[in-house]
């Protein structure tokens, strides 16, 4: 049996001050159905930043962070202060879906297309959200993939993604995005 190599990150998730203290007080609360999943599926949202990552970015990840704040501070967190919480997280390779590995990401895409329409006939149950409404349905389809066994359950997911911080869109990336499914593989954090 191949032993699975340990790997430590750092990660920044950007959030109102209240949920921020309550993080760190506590722990993540991660959605589950009937919430529409966000694009990468069920998981805490964070930006790191990859050594020797081939692609550079405009910013790093705390500076994603602090912009995703920015941007939707009048729609989450219009009467609240803003938080940065840094992350560090352990976990073996094996228990990490990186879609920025080729062959990851064209498997995954053969699996998405065949089980799309099936994926699809959940949408009825899920609420009524902003993912739902944009018919953002990659998510959709990931959770579909681990719920029938299609693909592993991860605990960490990891993709060079863009998120839209100027109400612009791109198809050019502009920074990592670490999806924390498992919780437990955080082993700190804390308010920078």
């Amino acid at each position: 049996m191949e032993q699975e190599m340990l790997i430590e990150t750092t990660s920044y998730h950007g959030t109102g001050e209240k949920s921020a203290k309550e993080i760190i007080k506590g722990n993540f609360t991660v959605s589950k159905f009937p919430t529409f999943p966000s694009d990468l599926g069920y998981g805490v949202y964070t930006y790191v930043d990859i050594e020797n990552h081939k692609i550079k970015f405009v910013d790093n990840a705390i500076s994603n962070a602090k912009k995703y704040v920015e941007r939707f501070k009048e729609e989450r967190w219009k009467n609240d202060s803003l938080s940065i919480i840094e992350i560090d997280c352990r976990f073996d390779t094996g228990s990490l879906l990186n879609f920025n590995d080729f062959e990851v990401y064209n498997s995954f895409l053969r699996n998405y297309q065949q089980v799309f329409n099936a994926a699809l006939t959940a949408l009825p149950g899920y609420r009524e959200g902003k993912a739902k409404r944009r018919k953002q349905y990659d998510g959709v389809v990931l959770e579909y993939l681990i719920k029938h066994h299609l693909i592993g359950e991860p605990d960490v997911i990891i993709m060079d993604t863009y998120t839209d911080f100027k109400n612009v869109k791109s198809n050019f990336n502009n920074g990592t995005e670490f999806v924390i499914r498992n919780t437990s593989v955080i082993t700190d954090k804390k308010l920078i």
